[in-house]
C-alpha cells in the first residue's frame, strides 16, 4: 500500500516548502519537483529570483513515518472515504488531499539553502534566462516522435519522472517528463545540473543527483 499511495500522492502535496511572497514586476518562480518510478525517492527544488539575487532551497524526501501515518486518526477517516466515495466525487479528492497533507507531515527532509548573485554569476542567469524564455520542445520534446529515439530509452520513460512549474508576473506554466536525460532533454538536465552544482557539497543536492539527474 505505501507504494500505491506514496506514487498516487506525489505530485497532489505542494511542491513549495517555503513561504512564498507574492510575485512581482521581473519576479521569477522556478519549483521543480520530481520521484523514482515508485515514488519512493522524491525530492524538491525551490528557486526564487528577485532582481540579481537567487535563492535556492533544496529538499530531499528521505522517508514517510509510515508508522505515525498509520495511527492518525485522519489518516484512518480520510482513507475511509476514499473507498466510501468514488472517484470525482469532491469528497473523494478531499479525502486524498487530507492523505497527501498526512504524508507532507511525517516526512523527513535532507534539506539545503544557497543564495546567487546574478550580477556575478552571468552564466547561471543567462541559463535561467533561456529556460523561462524557452517552449515545450526545446525543454522536453515528444520523444516519440524521433524516429531515431531507441526502444531502450522508451522502456525506462515510465521511471523517474520531473516537473518543471514556471511562474512570472503574467503566466504561470507546467512541464512534465519522464525520465530525462542529456541527450534528449539537454537544457532541462542542463539546468538541473547546473543548479544542484551550486550546492554540490550538500547531502540534499548530492541524493537529487544520484537519484534524478543521470
Amino acid at each position: 500500500m505505501k507504494t500505491l499511495l506514496l506514487t498516487f500522492l506525489l505530485f497532489s502535496i505542494s511542491s513549495r516548502l517555503w513561504a512564498q511572497d507574492d510575485i512581482k514586476k521581473d519576479d521569477i518562480t522556478i519549483h521543480i519537483n520530481g520521484s523514482d518510478a515508485w515514488g519512493g525517492h522524491r525530492f524538491l527544488v525551490d528557486i526564487d529570483i528577485k532582481q540579481n539575487t537567487a535563492k535556492i532551497y533544496y529538499a530531499f524526501q528521505d522517508s514517510i513515518r509510515m508508522a505515525k501515518v498509520s495511527k492518525d486518526a485522519n489518516y484512518k477517516r480520510a482513507y475511509a472515504n476514499t473507498n466510501k466515495y468514488k472517484n470525482g466525487d469532491p469528497k473523494n479528492k478531499a479525502a486524498w488531499d487530507s492523505i497527501g497533507t498526512l504524508f507532507e507531515k511525517y516526512s523527513i527532509y535532507t534539506r539545503a539553502f544557497k543564495k546567487i548573485n546574478l550580477k556575478t554569476d552571468t552564466a547561471y542567469r543567462n541559463l535561467i534566462e533561456r529556460v523561462v524564455k524557452a517552449n515545450k520542445d526545446e525543454l522536453s520534446p515528444d520523444i516519440n516522435a524521433n524516429s531515431k529515439v531507441t526502444k531502450t530509452y522508451i522502456v525506462i520513460a515510465d521511471g523517474n519522472s520531473l516537473n518543471l512549474t514556471i511562474i512570472t508576473p503574467s503566466a504561470k506554466r507546467t512541464i512534465s517528463t519522464h525520465a530525462p536525460d542529456m541527450e534528449h532533454q539537454p537544457l532541462l538536465i542542463g539546468f538541473m545540473k547546473s543548479t544542484l552544482d551550486k550546492k554540490r557539497n550538500s547531502s540534499a543536492a548530492k541524493k537529487i543527483s544520484q537519484w534524478h539527474v543521470q
